[in-house]
């Protein structure tokens, strides 16, 4: 909502996943009603929650993922740029479990051939804030 801060919850997975693995984080998506997404990377795999949650429910659901992953990783950036020679592969995606933001599916939507949702700046129930930083890791 335009007068809350909201969560986005991602997550960057640096190694290879099993198909147990993505039927834990569909099952964790469909119990928490969270639409997402789950693509390949270069080195591994990106999460994206397409659904807003307040604070606290983003803690827990980020914890979950944490222990089912490990690693070290913040959970409030994710990169959305390509490094180099990457090709990116949908794995699984779920629009149905949650409420979607439509600008934010729809980055993904170009970038796999999906049919765009709706937006509208002046319309939209919540706006999204984009940072660019610099990764030396291309």
């Amino acid at each position: 909502m335009k007068d809350r801060f909201m969560e986005l919850l991602f997550y960057d997975i640096d190694r290879q996943i099993t198909l147990e693995e993505i039927q834990e984080i569909d099952a964790i998506c469909s119990w928490s009603r969270l639409s997402y997404i789950l693509f390949k990377t270069k080195h591994g795999y990106h999460f994206v929650c397409f659904t807003p949650l307040i604070p606290s429910r983003w803690g827990m659901l980020f914890e979950k993922l944490t222990s089912l992953f490990g690693g070290y990783y913040a959970g409030h950036t994710i990169r959305l740029s390509r490094k180099k020679e990457e090709v990116q592969e949908l794995i699984k995606m779920n629009t149905t479990y949650g409420e979607v933001i439509p600008n934010l599916y729809n980055l993904y939507a170009d970038r796999f051939g999906f049919t765009r949702m709706f937006w509208t700046r002046p319309t939209a129930k919540y706006l999204l804030e984009f940072v660019e930083y610099n990764s030396n890791k291309w």
